[in-house]
């Protein structure tokens, strides 16, 4: 796996190497450190790519997601509204509001997340979330009367 990710990230590398401002090769390797773990790295990245074009969905996402690894769920929260202004139709948006408003023990927000994920999620995303272990405070708190 650890050579995969070495590829891709040299890959990306030599497309910024042509072109600095490759939006699709900043939000690549932005990705890639992500799952990477390398939060700061990833940061960079995606802020590179809201220089570039301040209404950029995966931007916000991206930094989103990399604030929420860091365990800053206030900041995760602020980029994922920033992404919502742009795209209100993700469910993965939703789910994670979801886990960061459960991380900060915000139940109407859990609740609303989750009411909205359930609107425009399909069934078999319904599922997945259902059976993904993340998810067990989140829906606990969502299901609460």
């Amino acid at each position: 796996m650890k050579k995969e990710y070495s590829w891709a990230v040299t890959s990306f590398n030599r497309a910024l190497e042509v072109n600095k401002k490759s939006i699709v090769a900043l939000l690549g390797r932005g990705d890639l450190y992500l799952a990477k773990g390398e939060e700061i790295a990833a940061l960079a990245d995606f802020d590179a790519v809201l220089k570039l074009d301040k209404r950029n969905y995966q931007g916000y996402m991206g930094i989103g997601k990399a604030r929420f690894q860091q365990a800053n769920f206030k900041l995760a929260i602020e980029n994922f509204k920033n992404a919502r202004a742009l795209n209100k139709q993700d469910p993965y948006l939703y789910q994670y509001l979801m886990l960061s408003y459960a991380s900060l023990s915000d139940v109407k927000e859990v609740k609303k997340a989750y009411e909205r994920f359930q609107e425009i999620a399909t069934e078999n995303q319904r599922t997945a979330m259902a059976k993904d272990r993340r998810f067990v405070v989140a829906l606990e708190l969502a299901k609460r009367p």
